[in-house]
């Protein structure tokens, strides 16, 4: 009884190794079967516009740091303010970043402080 089985077995396991060609035991020829084929796509998506300053062949600016765009002193003042008033635990308050970001994070500080605000806060 097991020699049948593990010759059954072995007999189903070489029929799938078979030339596709081959004929079926019923005596048909068997089609060969195709690749399955990616899904076709929709019509093809036309290329992006380039924007004028790639179109003119310039780079696109990088936004300058705090510390470019108003010089070192300027900015280390921006900054100290900053770490003064920020209630983050990690405030953008580097002159790596814009001074606009820098600026933000002071003024929602100095609003949350309100009356105890530093003199630097009050806008005239």
């Amino acid at each position: 009884m097991m020699r049948c089985l593990a010759l059954a077995t072995l007999a189903l396991a070489l029929a799938g190794c078979s030339d596709p060609a081959a004929k079926s035991p019923h005596g048909a020829e068997t089609a060969p079967v195709a690749a399955p084929q990616p899904p076709a796509t929709s019509a093809p998506v036309a290329a992006q516009p380039a924007d004028d300053a790639a179109a003119r062949g310039q780079a696109a600016a990088a936004p300058k740091t705090c510390r470019e765009a108003i010089g070192e002193d300027q900015a280390k003042v921006l900054v100290e303010h900053c770490i003064q008033v920020s209630p983050a635990t990690h405030p953008p308050c580097n002159a790596e970043n814009s001074c606009d970001l820098i600026q933000s994070e002071i003024d929602r500080g100095c609003d949350l402080l309100g009356k105890d605000a530093p003199a630097y806060c009050k806008k005239p």
